[in-house]
């Protein structure tokens, strides 16, 4: 598991990425988890990456370690 780190509107968004721990790696996932963190998820990005999946997980902004604002698609 790697911490990774990157910009949203100049908010910084927080997550990780799990490299494939087998070759060939077949996909890479983008994995949307549920609100907020990643802490149930880790499992699912573990397995997935010892079946040789690369998976990319944040937090939304405004979420969890992530800086910013979150403003559901609902909100106007």
């Amino acid at each position: 598991m790697i911490f990774i780190e990157f910009p949203s509107s100049a908010n910084p968004i927080k997550g990780y990425f799990f490299p494939a721990s087998c070759q060939p790696i077949i996909a890479t996932v983008i994995l949307l988890q549920g609100f907020p963190g990643i802490e149930r998820d880790e499992l699912i990005c573990e397995r997935l990456a010892r079946g040789c999946v690369n998976v990319l997980t944040f937090n939304y902004r405004g979420t969890f370690r992530s800086k910013g604002f979150f403003r559901s698609e609902t909100q106007s």
